[in-house]
């Protein structure tokens, strides 16, 4: 219940590949995944995403990269809004919020 924010968001950043491949920069952790998603609406959808490797790197205190990726298999949809990423978990457990980059 409420809101976490890790230390320094401007180091969690996801790039959806078209190829189907995502490269996650989780803080100091680098991570692969797949990604598949089905558009429901303009704006929105299911998205599978199904973890791959990762480096093992010591993060400081507050960061969650291991938990964003032990979640990667347990995101069941997505919403496009204001220049935002929402990544919905399954079972209403939660919903991980990134900003594009490119604003």
């Amino acid at each position: 219940i409420g809101t976490v924010v890790p230390p320094n968001p401007e180091r969690y950043v996801l790039s959806f590949g078209l190829d189907g491949r995502i490269a996650a920069q989780l803080d100091c952790t680098r991570a692969m995944a797949t990604w598949q998603a089905s558009s429901q609406s303009a704006t929105g959808g299911s998205l599978t995403i199904v973890g791959g490797p990762m480096t093992r790197a010591m993060c400081g205190p507050g960061a969650m990269d291991t938990r964003i990726a032990s979640d990667f298999g347990r995101i069941r949809s997505y919403t496009l809004q204001g220049g935002r990423l929402f990544l919905a978990l399954e079972a209403d457990a939660g919903v991980y919020e990134f900003r594009s980059t490119e604003d």
